[in-house]
């Protein structure tokens, strides 16, 4: 929406998710299978929004990195990460951490909404009862869906 060229990274597995991230706009979408073969000369990034909380995606979307970029750290993992501290240093790469909890992006989120710039239903892929709750569960944890909600009047 900012006119920022987005590339979506994520795993075989993710495919699912991948084809959504395509749909919604991002200009481009990789596999970690196809970092092998990516010419990291023609595509070194400036920002990484790493959400999966995953330690391999932090440390894989650094190297990736070009100099005077910038990490912004989403996805939680409740794990050490073991960072190579000569990357940040080398690069100059900026580490920010965020909680999403920011009312100006509450507000900016809203009137995003509002003007239809913005499409969340998509990324709804089951929507359960809360009697439902172990199967809404089971689906989650299986990682069949993108975002699993609960509706208490269903």
């Amino acid at each position: 929406i900012s006119g920022a060229h987005v590339t979506v990274l994520g795993r075989p597995e993710d495919e699912q998710r991948l084809g959504l991230a395509g749909e919604l706009g991002a200009d481009s979408v990789l596999t970690t299978e196809d970092l092998v073969d990516f010419n990291r000369s023609d595509g070194e990034f400036e920002t990484l929004v790493e959400c999966s909380g995953s330690v391999d995606g932090l440390l894989s979307g650094t190297q990736l990195l070009r100099k005077n970029s910038k990490i912004i750290q989403v996805g939680l993992s409740g794990k050490t990460v073991p960072l190579l501290l000569d990357d940040f240093a080398m690069k100059e790469i900026t580490l920010l951490g965020t909680f999403a909890h920011n009312w100006s992006t509450w507000d900016l989120t809203i009137r995003l909404l509002a003007q239809g710039e913005l499409q969340l239903r998509p990324l709804i892929s089951h929507v359960f009862s809360l009697s439902d709750y172990q199967k809404a569960f089971d689906t989650f944890r299986s990682r069949k869906g993108i975002k699993v909600l609960f509706a208490p009047e269903q």
